[in-house]
């Protein structure tokens, strides 16, 4: 969990005055950047989830929060077997990613 204490804003600005781009693009540009990172889960759910939760954090930031709660206890085996198919292991794990 990470809870903004004013510093996402302001290196949102900073950043995005060092690019000389508009702070609603660099912030796009994020949203995207985090949403391509979980592409080679190939989990379209978890994707959207991500962008879901990037996005509103950026646009109002407060807290952001990773969290893996899954059913039952899962086997570090299991874990490791799924990376075979790695679009199981959102569910697997019941990965959990929200903002504010």
């Amino acid at each position: 969990r990470f809870v903004d204490d004013g510093v996402t804003e302001n290196g949102l600005a900073h950043i995005a005055n060092d690019q000389n781009i508009p702070v609603n693009v660099f912030r796009e540009a994020l949203t995207e950047q985090a949403a391509e990172m979980t592409a080679p889960i190939q989990n379209a759910a978890f994707t959207e989830m991500v962008r879901s939760a990037v996005s509103e954090f950026l646009e109002n930031p407060g807290e952001i929060t990773l969290s893996l709660k899954p059913q039952a206890p899962v086997p570090l085996a299991q874990i490791v077997g799924s990376l075979a198919a790695p679009q199981t292991l959102p569910n697997l794990l019941n990965i959990q990613v929200k903002a504010n």
